[in-house]
């Protein structure tokens, strides 16, 4: 029980050595709490909302996980639970408890199963599309940009999971479709991040010829993500999340050094300066590529 949030099932119990009249005992003792029909909790432990949400899975049986919002919280989409926990079971499956919200899923036997925190979970790209699917755009734009800046999901994982789940009339296929085609990720060949493909749209802002994306210089070493070549200008969209590790960061300053001597100019953006301020990004790199002799029309 202290391995899984303080609970067991009759089903567990009896597996590793225990009697129902031994069961019946913890319980008219005080020992254990009954949660659900079969499903106990120790009364020493302390109640918490991964206990109830395992508690959940298990009263729901064998293939049922944590999904949608819940799922999201598990993999830290959500800085809090829901209110109320979702799970999702089999379809011909239908149990039914207050305080739980059940999903019944017609692809879910067969699909891959994580554990999240010791609890059965949906996979996060299936996790994202679920969630987009009961919190409308904004809160699956949270969710994307979380999911992708934390390197849960990639973009391409997304895409397959749209592919393989996003049948017509599925919640929240095209929610998350909307939020991916507003970031460009069919722009290009590779599927660009998030801050890139903002800072594509803060691009034609500026009224200038379009920076070439995925610029390589010293024969490949370095890669800029955008680039003005002809004037020598750059654009690094940089996420604190990518460069969290000294090597990376070490690389970083020897690749601005090289540019420096090869006559770049370089703007470094943060996801901040993306999001909160585009004109103001979009007018320092105005400013930047007329200096550099680019004329840009009015």
């Amino acid at each position: 029980m202290a391995a899984h949030h303080a609970l067991t099932t009759t089903a567990r119990a009896v597996a590793l050595g225990a009697t129902h009249d031994m069961i019946r005992r913890f319980i008219d003792r005080g020992e254990w709490v009954i949660v659900y029909e079969s499903v106990y909790r120790s009364a020493a432990a302390p109640i918490t909302a991964e206990q109830w949400l395992l508690a959940a899975v298990l009263m729901a049986g064998s293939a049922a996980v944590a999904s949608h919002r819940s799922a999201a919280w598990l993999w830290g989409l959500l800085t809090a639970p829901p209110e109320v926990h979702e799970i999702s079971v089999p379809y011909a499956r239908s149990p039914e408890r207050s305080g739980i919200l059940v999903h019944r899923s017609t692809d879910l036997l067969g699909a891959p199963v994580h554990e999240r925190h010791g609890i059965p979970v949906t996979d996060p790209a299936r996790t994202v599309l679920d969630a987009a699917g009961v919190m409308g755009p904004v809160g699956a734009t949270l969710i994307v940009d979380r999911a992708i800046a934390t390197r849960i999901v990639t973009l391409p994982e997304l895409q397959d999971a749209l592919e393989r789940y996003g049948r017509r009339g599925r919640r929240g296929a095209g929610t998350l479709r909307d939020v991916l085609e507003s970031r460009g990720v069919n722009a290009t060949e590779r599927p660009p991040s998030i801050l890139e493909s903002r800072m594509a749209r803060i691009a034609r802002m500026i009224d200038a010829p379009p920076p070439v994306a995925e610029y390589e210089v010293s024969n490949g070493r370095y890669r800029l993500d955008f680039a003005w070549p002809d004037v020598k200008v750059a654009v690094e969209v940089d996420g604190w999340e990518f460069h969290a590790d000294h090597a990376a960061w070490q690389r970083g300053m020897e690749r601005d050094r090289w540019l420096l001597s090869d006559g770049w100019a370089v703007n470094h953006y943060s996801w901040d300066d993306i999001r909160d301020h585009p004109e103001r990004v979009a007018s320092d790199v105005r400013r930047l590529i007329a200096r550099r002799g680019l004329v840009i029309p009015h």
